[in-house]
């Protein structure tokens, strides 16, 4: 998981870890990678994440510039990318970030 609210991610792979029965056969790694509400900062961060893992998702980047690029490379790996606070509408076009969710509603 790559997001950028560190204890609240620490928190919960730790949580989710400590009990076989919520995932099971799987272990949760966190890492925290700043964007800076910087797109190159974040598109790099991302990259980072990516290379030599076996990623399954990344959850956060705070601005919706950052992540739209994010959200473009989760598609170029087809891995799920969860932002709760990107409001952009622009990130609601399925075709452009079809890996890409919310858990709050775009801009109207």
């Amino acid at each position: 998981v790559y997001a950028e609210q560190p204890l609240l991610g620490y928190l919960v792979a730790a949580v989710i870890n400590a009990d076989p029965t919520l995932l099971p056969h799987t272990r949760l790694a966190y890492d925290v990678l700043p964007s800076n509400c910087d797109p190159e900062t974040g598109i790099a961060s991302a990259l980072e994440f990516t290379q030599g893992r076996d990623a399954h998702a990344m959850v956060g980047v705070l601005c919706s510039s950052v992540s739209q690029q994010v959200a473009t490379l989760a598609s170029m790996f087809k891995v799920p990318f969860v932002s709760h606070q990107s409001i952009s509408a622009s990130l609601s076009n399925k075709a452009s970030y079809p890996y890409f969710s919310r858990t709050i509603p775009p801009a109207s």
